[in-house]
């Protein structure tokens, strides 16, 4: 268990960036209120005011985290991927997750989308 004062990385769940912050409260039973700090961390490390994290879903370093995050969109993408068998799961696909909906936009459904158009043949033209 991390204590007050302790930094720790984590993703953040609206923007998908691995952010770290300062604990400033333990929540109890349910995770941490984290204090973002641009001024320490730098704008692209961290965050400005403060984030509850559940007790499962941070990492001791920015290595460990992105490793972590990588691991999960992996299997995310290959779960999608798993529900894409034919060419009506491919065209009903994107109507029933998010393509384009800001920080709801779910890009490990894009990805296994795209991935598997592309192996059942379809050519896919980029913007």
């Amino acid at each position: 268990m991390k204590h007050i004062g302790d930094v720790i990385w984590f993703c953040e769940s609206w923007t998908d960036r691995i952010v770290c912050g300062v604990i400033s409260n333990i929540i109890l039973g349910k995770g941490y209120e984290v204090e973002g700090n641009v001024y320490r961390f730098g704008d692209e490390k961290s965050f400005i005011g403060t984030c509850p994290v559940a007790f499962d879903n941070y990492w001791e370093t920015e290595e460990e985290a992105r490793f972590a995050i990588t691991q999960r969109n992996k299997k995310r993408i290959e779960k999608y991927k798993s529900e894409i068998v034919t060419v009506q799961d491919l065209v009903n696909f994107p109507l029933i997750n998010n393509f384009g909906s800001e920080e709801y936009t779910d890009y490990e459904a894009i990805q296994a989308y795209k991935e598997r158009a592309t192996e059942l043949g379809f050519v896919l033209q980029e913007k």
